[in-house]
């Protein structure tokens, strides 16, 4: 790829691999739009502007029955402004694969993070950047080594208000995978619990990597430009007749889960809401809601080929996790305060009911309801992957294995049976059509 994209080309470019994840806060959770936007150009700006969806106080974007109070209205006063960002492979800043990337914010903190899979040389191998904004100080953005701006930044960096001003670049030397951008004038929610963050693939491999709206009149779209709108879902069909078409995108939560059996979050995993919560949304679109996808209304549960996981240490729009903790979640993997030591020392429970044992209309599942799948992982080894790890229904076939992943998924049939593995052949657990997630942390299992 050449050092500059004409805007012709980075507007194309953009509507084959945008990213806009969303993820839903779910009784500590809360959608994040994550974004792929194109350089300094108006076909950046437009799709920017497209994707500024929020969770608002009364929960509408929600799944959860308990919402949370955004304070956005507290912050009417927080001037809202632009802030660009330059990542350069060389000292001499003449290869910037992300061009002058643009980010705006609006009138809340923000819960954007770009993924940068657009830029066609993800992971940067990053020599420096160059952030300004004319908020100054308060417009941040946070660098990140691992996927979906999960683990611990690698930096927080402060905009300066000028391009000119020296003082806007810095030495980075690292890969990133991601970056989030936010205001830091606005207030926001503290929430107990270790924050987290789960990805939900219709593929292996966390593919398609960034989120679209499966539509080829909503931005970002399906379009010549992007090659998996045909997922080859038709040929495994959905056991309770959805979804419509053959496209499905990926879609994402943050949680903030106290440890212990009382601390866990479910979330319905269908298309259209239903009274006690629901609903996926592919790059901020939504069954319901003002920005209205139909599409998304023909599901009535998710075809799941892999899962990310990974630990969340910054914020969004729905507050912070790690209010129970020193310093929140900061140096969670290495700090010596007891709580983080002794939530490291836990396992994170995964379970997900599969759509053909329980479908809609039938009340969500308790914790120990049996049948389920289940992953189960110390959170130790999240932080020794730096802090995220991707896991595969089955093994992943050529062309869908550009991220590995662990095969952990286990079949669970009834409470006097071992947990089996999970069939590790695509042909015959692919996708794995899922209506109700559950995630706890509690104690690991016995060896």
């Amino acid at each position: 790829m050449k050092t500059f994209i004409a805007a012709a080309s980075v507007c194309a470019l953009l509507l084959a691999l945008t990213v806009a994840q969303s993820d839903h806060l779910e009784t500590a959770a809360v959608d994040d739009d994550d974004e792929c936007l194109a350089d300094d150009t108006q076909c950046g700006m437009s799709l920017l502007q497209l994707r500024g969806k929020q969770v608002d106080a009364s929960g509408e974007e929600s799944s959860s029955s308990v919402s949370l109070q955004v304070g956005a209205h507290q912050n009417q006063s927080v001037t809202e402004g632009t802030g660009y960002f330059q990542a350069c492979l060389d000292g001499l800043c003449k290869h910037i694969p992300t061009g002058t990337k643009r980010y705006t914010s609006g009138p809340t903190i923000g819960d954007t993070c770009d993924t940068l899979f657009w830029t066609g040389h993800w992971p940067l191998d990053t020599v420096k950047v160059h952030w300004w904004s004319n908020l100054g100080h308060n417009h941040k953005i946070a660098l990140f080594r691992k996927d979906y701006c999960t683990g611990e930044p690698l930096m927080v960096l402060d905009a300066v208000k000028h391009r000119g001003d020296g003082h806007g670049w810095h030495s980075v030397g690292h890969h990133i995978r991601s970056v989030r951008p936010y205001n830091a004038a606005f207030k926001i929610s503290d929430q107990d619990g270790v924050g987290i963050k789960v990805v939900f693939f219709p593929n292996t491999g966390m593919w398609p990597y960034d989120q679209f709206s499966c539509s080829s009149t909503l931005h970002p779209g399906c379009s010549k430009y992007n090659k998996w709108c045909d997922q080859g879902l038709q040929h495994h069909h959905s056991p309770l007749g959805g979804p419509s078409g053959k496209c499905a995108s990926g879609d994402d939560r943050i949680f903030c889960i106290k440890p212990g059996r009382y601390g866990g979050k479910h979330i319905i995993t269908n298309g259209k809401p239903t009274p006690k919560g629901g609903g996926m949304d592919f790059a901020g679109y939504s069954c319901a809601g003002h920005r209205h996808n139909e599409y998304l209304c023909s599901f009535k549960d998710y075809p799941i080929g892999s899962v990310y996981v990974g630990l969340y240490y910054s914020n969004w729009g729905g507050g912070r996790c790690g209010a129970d903790f020193k310093d929140h979640m900061k140096h969670f993997c290495s700090s010596g305060e007891q709580n983080k030591a002794a939530a490291r020392g836990m396992c994170l429970w995964m379970r997900f009911w599969k759509s053909d044992v329980r479908g809609p209309g039938e009340a969500s599942p308790h914790w120990d309801q049996y049948p389920f799948a289940q992953i189960v992982k110390p959170l130790s080894h999240l932080c020794k992957h730096d802090g995220g790890i991707n896991f595969n229904i089955c093994s992943p076939p050529a062309g869908q294995d550009l991220i590995s992943g662990d095969l952990d998924f286990k079949w669970c049939s009834s409470p006097t049976k071992k947990c089996s593995q999970y069939s590790t052949h695509c042909s015959s657990s692919w996708p794995m059509y899922t209506e109700f997630f559950y995630v706890k942390i509690l104690d690991c299992p016995p060896r």
